[in-house]
């Protein structure tokens, strides 16, 4: 079970002043680590999870400032305090104004004052991981938003090509209605003239021709005009014979429309028998 208790380690070869700093600081209820020089700092460090970190600034083999340097660069959260009974400032002032460094105290310290610093370091730990955190939540839905619009600018280019296909269907449909060598004229469910094609309007040139929005009690008479309808109210083919349009005789057959249009209307598809002058 990991500790959920802030973590920190104390670095000194001092074995007093790690002492001193266990008895200052038991009552706030850290996890205390120490180590009395920068190598086992770094082999605690491999092994446990640290908040912060408190160490001398002048120990053997390694100072503080190269030990927080090294460690900025294998765990960069964690908030770094530095130690020193010496007048070094320049050196530790710099390390501060880089970043290396969260805070510089000297010893010999003042109890009050290290508990409060230490207190700090542990809430600007728990404000960079809260904003960590946050940075991550944020990027997570960026690219899951990114996904989304990468998704939608694809189906919207997809439903875009797929309008262009049909409506290029739909033109050559109607090309193709209209270069038929029959005369046909569409109708809606209500009578109204939906469509009509070349052949028709070179079939009836010298009468009224059909206009596209009319209805067919506009033009035959009140008879055809009921078998049109029953046709479509029966679903069923029919055929019309002998229908006159001025001096045009016709035969008609009445086609419903089937499929997801079925009801919605028919094609009339008409046949010259001959005008009334040769009949």
């Amino acid at each position: 079970m990991v500790d959920s208790k802030p973590a920190l380690l104390c670095v000194d070869d001092e074995v007093s002043i790690l002492n001193a700093l266990k008895r200052l600081l038991r009552k706030e209820g850290y996890t205390l680590y120490t180590a009395d020089s920068a190598e086992e700092g770094f082999e605690i460090l491999s092994k446990k999870e640290i908040q912060v970190v408190i160490c001398d600034q002048r120990m053997p083999k390694m100072d503080g400032v190269t030990f927080f340097n090294k460690l900025m660069n294998i765990h960069p959260d964690i908030i770094r305090i530095t130690l020193s009974g010496y007048t070094d400032v320049d050196t530790i002032r710099e390390a501060v104004n880089q970043g290396h460094i969260f805070k510089f105290l000297l010893k010999p310290w003042n109890d009050e004052n290290l508990i409060l610093e230490i207190r700090q370091a542990f809430k600007q730990y728990e404000l960079i991981s809260a904003n960590r955190e946050l940075n991550n939540r944020v990027m997570a839905q960026n690219a899951e938003l990114k996904h989304l619009n990468d998704h939608l600018e694809s189906l919207v280019k997809q439903r875009t090509e797929e309008i262009l296909i049909r409506n290029q269907a739909l033109e050559l449909s109607r090309a193709i209605l209209n270069d038929i060598p029959m005369p046909i004229l569409g109708i809606s469910s209500d009578g109204m003239i939906a469509m009509t094609n070349y052949a028709l309007n070179d079939l009836f040139k010298n009468v009224s021709r059909f206009e596209i929005g009319k209805f067919t009690d506009d033009y035959f008479s009140a008879e055809v005009t009921q078998r049109i309808k029953d046709s479509l109210s029966d679903q069923s083919c029919s055929h019309i014979e002998s229908v006159t349009l001025e001096d045009i005789v016709c035969n008609i057959q009445c086609v419903p429309l089937s499929g997801k249009f079925m009801g919605k209307g028919l094609i009339l598809i008409f046949q010259k028998i001959n005008s009334i002058d040769d009949v």
